[in-house]
């Protein structure tokens, strides 16, 4: 039986045991591949419309559905990967920036399981900067 509900990113980590990324993924890229002007625009309007909607300026972001299964009280994505880890990456990003990366927002964030991390091995420096401050 399918059951769908409206939810933010951040009530699925905190009233579920998790979200879990499958290790078999397309690697993160927002937009699409390569570096034309086309996927840039893309991107950049992508992220125009989450600042849009964090400040206020727009009501709250939708990023449409998530499909996926729900086993163990975890959240397994089989469709919206990257929708999900950009909200990962955007929650810690703020939370960090705003110096609100508190124990319990650390204890939340880390209900996102990291499978993901093999596609950030071309920005090291990157990588470890993340696990440092959240992690750590």
């Amino acid at each position: 039986m399918s059951t769908f509900s409206k939810e933010t990113f951040w009530s699925l980590l905190s009233n579920k045991g998790g979200i879990v990324i499958p290790i078999i993924q397309r690697a993160y890229t927002q937009g699409g591949r390569g570096n034309d002007e086309a996927v840039a625009k893309k991107g950049e309007a992508f992220l125009q419309y989450l600042v849009d909607a964090l400040i206020g300026v727009k009501p709250a972001a939708e990023l449409d559905f998530i499909y996926g299964t729900i086993e163990n009280d975890k959240v397994q994505p089989l469709d919206g990967q990257q929708r999900l880890t950009t909200l990962f990456l955007l929650h810690w990003y703020v939370a960090q920036r705003e110096n609100r990366l508190s124990d319990k927002v650390k204890g939340t964030l880390k209900k996102f399981n990291l499978v993901f991390k093999q596609h950030f091995t071309a920005i090291p420096s990157y990588r470890h900067a993340l696990w440092l401050h959240l992690f750590a």
